[in-house]
Parts: structure tokens; sequence; C-alpha cells
């Protein structure tokens, strides 16, 4: 009992330090996040103006580079992205079934006795005890 006693209270101390360390990640990732909100506009701008440019207008280059790092730009193509899959879905299966994708799984409840016997990919994980030991 004594030695899971000093487990227990090991562990109840590693939880501790686990949990202020998430607080501090925490604090400092929340102060990132402002200092991005605030800044990264004015950095975007700023590195846009920096970067050398053709004749017509358009960019040499699509990253500038400065002495605290870089900043580069790039073209994201459009893509599509589903957001309410259950409305997506309901209205493909319509319009546009070849882009729904069905998935078959198991039952393993509804299985005949023939099945669990012969099916192939089963199978049957005889019964057995299960021991549990637990101190005071």
């Amino acid at each position: 009992m004594d030695i899971e006693a000093t487990l227990q209270a090991e562990k109840a101390k590693m939880d501790a330090i686990v949990e202020n360390t998430r607080k501090m990640v925490a604090r400092h990732q929340a102060r990132l996040d402002w200092l991005e909100a605030q800044y990264n506009a004015q950095l975007q701008d700023y590195a846009m103006s920096q970067l050398p440019r053709k004749a017509d207008g358009t960019l040499k280059v699509k990253t500038w580079t400065c002495p605290f790092g870089t900043v580069s730009f790039r073209t994201v193509a459009e893509r599509v992205k589903v957001v309410e899959e259950e409305e997506a879905v309901a209205w493909l299966m319509h319009h546009n079934p070849e882009a729904i994708k069905t998935k078959h799984t198991v039952l393993v409840s509804k299985l005949s006795d023939f099945a669990t016997v012969h099916a192939p990919g089963l199978e049957i994980i005889p019964a057995s005890e299960s021991v549990m030991i637990k101190t005071v």
C-alpha cells in the first residue's frame, strides 16, 4: 500500500506539472495569436510593398527576405470544403451520386451462427476470465 500511495503521489505531481505547463503554453499561444492579429496584416502590406516588380507591375519574386525572416506569397487554387456533410450527401445522392462513397461495416450483433463459423475475415475469440486487482 505504501508503494501504491507513493506511486499515486508521484502521478499527482506529474499531472500538476503537466497542467501548469499546459497553462503556460496556452498563455504563450494567446499572446502569439494576439500579436499575429495585431501585426500580420501590416507586415504583409509592408512586405508586398518591398517586393521588386516588373515594368508591367507584376511581381518578379513572391518572397521578401529580411534579417528577421521571410514573408512568402503563394497563390492557392480554389478548392471545395464540405461543411455540412449530411446535407451535401443528401443533395449529391440525387444530383451527382458518383461523388458519394459508401462504406460497409459489419454488425457483429446481427451475424448468424453459420456466418460466424464460415465467413472469411471473422475470428471467434474464445470466452475467458478477466481478473482485476485493486487495493484500498
